[in-house]
């Protein structure tokens, strides 16, 4: 329990970065990692889904169980925008123009088609993907994921 507790304060304290890049954790974990455990990446997953598999691939097959969670925010899953909006990315500093017509009817497909993709990804190496909304509590996504493994086991 204490272990857990550290690992969400430290998510707590987390700031936004420059992008999704997870060969460098991932890296950098595999020289640490002695023995089997529970592996759980925590991350918007805006990348691409082979890019998320070359670097959680190499955890799967030696053995770790892999979790994915998914985090994003209500606006990013159901927008509501009434006009015309300049969009900032916080990690990049790109802004583009998005019209409502364009997130009422195109961008919740375009979502929900990035979800399942990363879905079907996380199942072909035999990881797990949750996703978890920012307005749900990290605790509680991570406790019923805990109670849904133990129920399959």
């Amino acid at each position: 329990v204490g272990r857990l507790q550290a690992v969400l304060h430290a998510i707590d304290r987390a700031q936004p970065g420059t992008g999704t890049d997870l060969n460098v954790p991932f890296e950098r974990f595999q020289q640490y990692q002695k023995g089997r455990g529970l592996v759980a990446v925590i991350s918007d997953f805006y990348c691409e889904p082979e890019a998320m598999l070359k670097g959680v691939q190499p955890l799967a097959y030696q053995g770790q169980d892999v979790v994915l969670f998914q985090v994003l925010d209500e606006q990013e899953l159901r927008p509501e925008i009434s006009g015309n909006v300049l969009l900032e990315d916080l990690e990049s500093g790109e802004a583009v123009e998005v019209a409502p017509e364009f997130m009422r009817d195109a961008y919740p497909e375009r979502m929900q088609a990035h979800i399942d993709e990363l879905s079907r990804a996380a199942s072909g190496i035999g990881a797990d993907h949750v996703l978890v909304n920012t307005s749900d509590s990290l605790d509680l996504a991570l406790r019923n994921y805990l109670l849904f493994r133990q129920r399959r086991q």
